[in-house]
Formats: structure tokens, sequence, C-alpha cells
């Protein structure tokens, strides 16, 4: 059987619900990797704003980890 990959929501949740700090970066680290397309997602709708797609994409990042 194929394992099971947590959802969005279901990592947030238990983000949110962990206490322990090493598994809470593990958990964070686990929904980067599950999402590291989508800071480009966004950057090329914002591709004529005089912004490098770089420049873009790490700014989603950082938004993207707030």
């Amino acid at each position: 059987t194929a394992k099971h990959e947590p959802t969005n929501e279901e990592l947030i949740a238990q983000y949110r619900s962990e206490e322990d700090e090493y598994k809470k970066e593990l958990v964070k680290a686990k929904f980067f990797r599950q999402n590291k397309k989508f800071p480009h997602y966004i950057a090329k709708g914002f591709k004529n704003t005089g912004y490098s797609s770089e420049d873009l994409a790490s700014i989603a990042s950082i938004g993207m980890m707030k």
C-alpha cells in the first residue's frame, strides 16, 4: 500500500499541537518540502513588476514561513 502523505492542513494542525520544538521543526521542514514549487508559482504572477524571479520566489518563501 502507498504511504499516506499528510495534507497541508494536517501538517499545520500537527505543527500547532506539537510541544517538542525539534518535532515542530521536522513538521515545518516536511511542509516546505511538500510545497517547494509554490513560491515559484506565485512569483510567475508578479513577473512584470521589475523584480527578478529569484527575488520574487524568495519573498514568497518568506511569506510562506510566516
